[in-house]
């Protein structure tokens, strides 16, 4: 599936100007500044990333967010612990984080 190039809108006026503007991260430079937050979407497939969550962040990065922030994972077996929930403490899931980012930096 392509996506249109976007073309932002003229800030002349905006009460957010530089909204659309680049800004550096530290040695990254996000193309604006619209942040998709570290909010939990529970869409891992048992505690795994899976489709659904990678075409949830695939959707977001074609929708124009310019940084991405990983949900929350959960990082000891203590933790309360859902299937839609990331398990950061098992290997396997860690390894598959790079899906996430891949499918990131595919769409957008």
């Amino acid at each position: 599936m392509e996506t249109a190039a976007r073309t932002p809108p003229d800030p002349a006026g905006s009460p957010f100007p530089h909204l659309f503007a680049p800004i550096h991260l530290g040695p990254a430079l996000a193309p604006n500044r619209i942040m998709r937050v570290a909010t939990t979407a529970n869409l891992a497939e048992r505690n795994r990333v899976g489709k659904r969550m990678l075409a949830f962040y695939a959707t977001v990065a074609r929708g124009g967010a310019g940084t991405i922030v990983s949900e929350a994972v959960r990082v000891h077996p203590m933790d309360a612990v859902t299937p839609g929930a990331i398990a950061l403490f098992d290997r396997k899931s860690v390894r598959s984080l790079r899906k996430i980012s891949n499918a990131i930096h595919d769409a957008g």
